[in-house]
């Protein structure tokens, strides 16, 4: 007879959830070749942000990062600003977003081939510093993780500075 509370269920649940997603996911970025999370996961998807099927979208692509937490990078457009040379904070909050939901779908081990799907449930971006119309990286990692909900914590980044934090809730409709 075991002893497992909902807590050990659970807590099995998640550590199969993640092996699963690690083995559908490979270790990469643009510039070696390998696939992004989006292209691995959901190559038909039409996200504005994400979406690699969306010819007019931002087409952000996430990558787990060597230490841990997914990357990506994103280099934003004279169409991206608000003003000049400065990224408009809705653009910085997509981006965010968009991202911090790769890492919440690869933490629930979400299989979007079999009609599973992930809904942003709430999330706050804190824009510290102008962001600039160059070169940006996001950072994101999971800070709590329950059996169908995640909590993201993230950061788009220029160079060494942090321009923007992003805190979001993440959740797997049953």
């Amino acid at each position: 007879m075991t002893n497992a509370t909902p807590a050990d269920a659970v807590g099995a649940r998640i550590e199969q959830r993640t092996t699963n997603m690690a083995q559908r996911t490979t270790t990469g970025s643009p510039t070696d070749g390998q696939r992004s999370f989006q292209d691995l996961h959901f190559p038909d998807g039409t996200c504005f942000g994400c979406g690699p099927a969306n010819a007019n979208g931002l087409r952000l692509k996430s990558f787990p990062g060597p230490d841990g937490p997914m990357v990506a990078e994103f280099t934003p457009t004279p169409a991206h600003q608000a003003a000049e040379g400065v990224v408009c904070g809705g653009i910085v909050g997509t981006v965010l977003d968009c991202h911090a939901a790769a890492v919440a779908s690869a933490e629930l081990g979400i299989d979007f081939a079999a009609g599973e799907g992930l809904v942003t449930k709430t999330y706050t971006v804190d824009l510290l510093r102008a962001t600039p119309v160059e070169a940006l990286t996001l950072v994101a990692r999971a800070v709590d993780v329950r059996t169908r909900s995640v909590t993201i914590d993230a950061e788009l980044r220029h160079g060494d500075e942090v321009c923007a934090t992003f805190r979001g809730l993440f959740v797997a409709p049953t």
